[in-house]
């Protein structure tokens, strides 16, 4: 009697615990179904507890509630993970907006180091590396723009330092031919001083007459090198504004410096047309826009040797510069005024070979005197004399050796 009654104490003990499991098991389902992860795990383990205690076999109903409370941590444990990599995202391209690359760079390595010793499914891991891929293909597009813009910033330093070490040189030679002109202008006084005296002590009349025609050769020989050279330093410094102007993308009209080059070389050639009359060119022609291509030779004569010579140019050569004077920013009118110079004078013309694009540099002799009415329109280049000019509004010539000396000197002194 008294065994019985221990084993019905023991059977209710253990429908105790049984219930008592049951009821932590319900709990923690409740609390697994509102989110709580951890608190569904603690109760069943109280369960698993209750239920060892009351030797009940509850395996199955365990391990299906243990899976669902892996599976609720995984899915928390994804939204977690996809809300960092959210934020990393985001946080990325907020640098790369700013500009910070590296930053950027940085921040992706960084998260990518801190996933790999996370386990995901094969879905997770390829959303994850879909992710890390369009942030990486978003940051290397950036850098490939930091380093082309890098790039032309250093190609434009570099043309501007080219631009800056040309407009240095241009001054040096401007300021070599002002210091040869003075000279040749000091020794066609001292010359033109040497026959005046020689005049006052010529008695004769026929003497005093070729004495005079002596001097007037002469000082036409001087006016027309003071208006040569004039006009050499004028076109230079009105190439130099244009090339100035063009550098820096400012309109070509309007532009004041532009203005004041282009009246000062018109005064100049205003006061010495009459002298033009008389110029040659050098027996070439070229077409009427840049680069002014070789488009036939007709007479070419070497300063060097006196020679008449053909291999000098080829057709279709660019003629670049004349007497150092860059071609590019200058009318065709500009250039004929540049080439055009007292008969039996040398002129330096730099030339581009159409074939190597190399440049070259040939000094001939002005000699060669053509009609404009001679040229087909389309070839209408002044490399003659005796075309007209056409600006218009000419002046007179210079009235002395004196005047003529002393407008040049002026003419190539900067205000």
């Amino acid at each position: 009697m008294a065994g019985q009654i221990e084993e019905a104490e023991e059977a209710r003990r253990r429908a105790a615990l049984v219930k008592e499991g049951d009821e932590l098991m319900k709990k923690a389902e409740t609390a697994l179904g509102s989110g709580e992860v951890e608190a569904a795990r603690e109760l069943v383990r109280q369960a698993t507890s209750e239920y060892e205690k009351a030797g009940a076999d509850k395996q199955r109903e365990l391990k299906a509630l243990a899976g669902q409370i892996e599976e609720e941590e995984q899915l928390k444990a994804r939204e977690s993970l996809m809300s960092w990599l959210d934020g990393l995202v985001q946080e990325a391209d907020d640098l790369l907006m700013s500009g910070k690359v590296e930053a950027a760079r940085k921040l992706y390595h960084d998260g990518t180091s801190q996933c790999l010793g996370t386990v995901f499914d094969e879905e997770m891991l390829s959303t994850l590396l879909k992710r890390f891929d369009d942030l990486s293909d978003r940051i290397t597009r950036m850098e490939e723009e930091q380093k082309l813009e890098k790039q032309k910033m250093e190609n434009e330093n570099e043309r501007l330092m080219k631009m800056a070490m040309e407009s240095g040189r241009q001054a040096e030679l401007e300021l070599q031919a002002r210091r040869t002109l003075e000279e040749e202008l000091r020794a066609s006084k001292a010359e033109a001083e040497e026959l005046r005296k020689r005049l006052e002590k010529e008695t004769s009349l026929q003497s005093r007459k070729q004495l005079e025609r002596q001097e007037m050769i002469l000082r036409n020989n001087e006016n027309d090198l003071v208006a040569r050279k004039t006009e050499d330093l004028l076109t230079a410094d009105l190439a130099l504004a244009r090339e100035i102007a063009n550098m820096r993308n400012e309109a070509m009209m309007g532009n004041n410096k532009i203005a004041e080059a282009e009246r000062r070389l018109r005064e100049v050639q205003s006061a010495s047309v009459a002298l033009r009359r008389s110029w040659k060119g050098v027996g070439m022609r070229i077409e009427e826009h840049f680069p002014f291509s070789v488009l036939y030779i007709q007479a070419l004569v070497s300063a060097d040797d006196g020679r008449l010579r053909t291999d000098l140019v080829k057709l279709g050569d660019s003629l670049c510069a004349v007497n150092e004077v860059e071609t590019r920013h200058l009318s065709l009118n500009e250039v004929k005024e540049l080439i055009i110079g007292p008969q039996g004078t040398s002129v330096t013309l730099t030339m581009q070979c159409c074939q190597t694009r190399q440049r070259y540099r040939i000094r001939v002799k002005r000699h060669f005197d053509m009609e404009e009415a001679e040229l087909p329109l389309s070839v209408r280049v002044v490399v003659g004399g005796g075309i007209a000019d056409p600006l218009g509004n000419f002046g007179g010539i210079f009235q002395s050796a004196t005047m003529g000396l002393q407008q040049g000197l002026n003419s190539v002194t900067r205000p």
